[in-house]
């Protein structure tokens, strides 16, 4: 009973921060509903698996709704439809301070967290700084993305986003 009260304090916390996911409203009674007495046994296993499966579902419907929302910020223009319909092309990259990553100009990448630098070559193996790059920063061309703090970024191919 005690672990049952936990998660329902915690999923009660989620569905005040994100009071618009359906599914953890419906989390949040199925574990109102875990504290009820319930014979058999059988029975609240069942009613665990189910409210597990629907916190899963919560979780995967609120990061689809967190992409759409970078990508509605980086992509203004868009109409919703083709940004739902690019959330599901998108990959996630994390680089850590120091690390870099060639950025292809065949792929686009949106930076939702840290900060970063885009560099390309220069003449005689001087790195020439294009820009710094934070969140809602789109890097559509080609270069070095180097990471000064821990950098997230969403990609895809370009043409994705039309």
């Amino acid at each position: 009973v005690a672990w049952a009260a936990l998660v329902l304090v915690g999923v009660a916390l989620l569905t005040t921060r994100f009071p618009r996911n359906p599914w953890l409203w419906v989390t949040l009674a199925l574990a109102v509903a875990t504290l009820l007495p319930l014979e058999p046994q059988l029975a609240r296993l069942a009613l665990a698996f189910v409210e597990l499966a629907a916190f899963n579902v919560a979780f995967a419907y609120q990061l689809g709704r967190t992409y759409d929302a970078w990508l509605a910020r980086a992509f203004p223009e868009l109409p919703e439809r083709v940004l739902i319909e690019t959330t599901d092309r998108l990959e996630e990259v994390r680089l850590y301070p120091g690390d870099r990553i060639d950025s292809e100009p065949n792929r686009w990448y949106v930076v939702t967290r840290g900060r970063g630098t885009l560099l390309r070559a220069g003449p005689g193996e001087h790195e020439i700084l294009l820009r710094v790059v934070g969140p809602g920063h789109v890097v559509r061309e080609g270069g070095v993305l180097s990471a000064e703090t821990t950098l997230e970024l969403l990609t895809a191919p370009s043409g994705s986003e039309r």
